[in-house]
């Protein structure tokens, strides 16, 4: 009987191996639910980004050139305002004067010219970019203003404002201009391991779907096979990932709203690129992928339970640290991201304001531009009837500072007899 119960208590199973590796066969399943969900996060957050490949330096470049060229234009027309008149030399008076008057002349001929009415494109502003993809109106906004900065920022119209480095900063804003109405989304690698297993109502398994359809069954909730529809559920039932939707023409899951479908190349509105509505190409950079085994490097790994564990506890303490480092990185990125749309918030500023100020410089170098009629498509006749009044009021205006200053100039030349000045008035011929 002892010896009966000696063998039972030997081969008894053990309540407890004493070790937390040993008796939690579940130990790591929250950590891998907190790292998807993160890696779930991160993307979510990547996505927000407006403009991945043009960085805070460059729009900053950007928004300062803008700024220059603004305050270039307005310097210039200010030049024939009334209030400025004292601050011109002589010099400059009788060079806007003289470009005044041929720019009334050039303007009253195109006002009266009846075969060619204004059209003038309308301008819409915007207000403010917003993260991730643009809405289509912007985006449609954008476009008007990329054709307005391509064809007026030519020497045939801004003169001696265009210098060399003009036109590389300006290559700089038409590419942002460009990436802001794209679609362009940052992925991390091997995204799509991160979604959620979900239930089949095909097979009754609770499984990941890939592009709609259970990794285990094949199909997708409609009852489709991934054989058949290789590119995605042709029903809809879920989008392929980084937003992709299934375009109406091939049936893939292939296109995404306002851009262009990547297997076909059609938009919405059956047109091939470029659309006159605005639509872009999509676009998705993947992230490498990194070698996660070079957290570990350097661990050594023995046999025994002892050294695994100890091996297991250092790995822990690599991982920590790695993550730690991520964090700090991350919240770089959150600040720079910030940084990033109050930087896009003053471009779109100077963005809007662009327009109506170089329109003013436009009419008023009207005597030295030719092809003035191309303006009647993007000025309306009010402001150029407004620009019109403005030259003739200028005219008046320096001809009578010319005569004031040949007054004062004349008037202050005095006969000197005893070492002291006095004034001869041209009126009377009285000191």
């Amino acid at each position: 009987a002892d010896l009966s119960h000696c063998l039972h208590c030997l081969f008894e199973p053990m309540a407890s191996t004493g070790t937390i590796a040993g008796d939690s066969p579940e130990l790591l399943k929250p950590f891998l639910e907190h790292f998807q969900a993160a890696r779930v996060a991160m993307q979510e957050e990547m996505g927000k980004e407006p403009v991945p490949e043009v960085s805070c330096r460059q729009i900053q470049l950007t928004n300062k050139w803008l700024n220059s060229v603004l305050q270039a234009l307005n310097e210039h027309n200010d030049g024939f305002s009334r209030l400025a008149l004292s601050t011109l030399t002589d010099d400059e008076l009788h060079r806007n004067l003289e470009l005044a008057r041929e720019s009334s002349r050039q303007l009253a001929l195109l006002l009266a010219d009846k075969s060619q009415h204004f059209t003038p494109t309308s301008q819409s502003q915007v207000m403010e970019f917003g993260m991730g993809s643009q809405s289509q109106e912007i985006r449609e906004n954008l476009l008007k203003f990329s054709k307005f900065l391509e064809h007026f920022s030519q020497a045939k119209w801004l003169g001696d404002l265009v210098a060399p480095e003009f036109v590389e900063q300006k290559n700089l804003a038409v590419k942002l201009l460009a990436d802001l109405q794209g679609e362009t989304v940052l992925t991390l690698p091997d995204l799509p391991e991160c979604s959620e297993p979900t239930d089949c109502n095909q097979c009754g398994l609770v499984t990941k779907k890939t592009k709609g359809f259970c990794d285990h069954c094949a199909y997708c909730q409609h009852g489709w096979t991934k054989n058949k529809y290789p590119n995605g559920c042709p029903s809809g039932c879920q989008s392929s990932q980084h937003g992709f939707q299934r375009c109406q023409y091939c049936c893939n899951n292939s296109w995404k709203p306002g851009c262009f479908c990547t297997h076909c190349s059609l938009c919405a509105h059956d047109c091939y690129a470029p659309c006159e509505y605005g639509c872009v190409e999509a676009k998705t950079i993947s992230i490498s992928a990194k070698d996660g085994s070079s957290v570990y490097e350097g661990l050594l790994d023995g046999s025994s339970g002892l050294d695994k564990l100890e091996a297991l506890a250092k790995m822990s303490e690599a991982l920590a640290k790695a993550f730690r480092k991520d964090l700090k990185t991350r919240r770089r990125a959150e600040k720079e991201m910030q940084k990033k749309m109050t930087l896009l918030k003053e471009f779109a500023e100077s963005m809007n304001e662009i327009p109506k100020v170089l329109w003013r410089f436009l009419l008023i170098r009207a005597g030295s531009i030719n092809g003035l009629s191309e303006l009647k498509t993007w000025v309306s006749q009010e402001e150029a009837d407004q620009v019109h009044k403005m030259l003739e009021q200028f005219r008046d205006d320096a001809n009578r500072e010319i005569i004031l200053r040949q007054v004062n100039l004349n008037g202050a030349a005095s006969v000197i007899s005893d070492g002291s000045y006095s004034w001869v008035s041209e009126a009377t011929g009285q000191r």
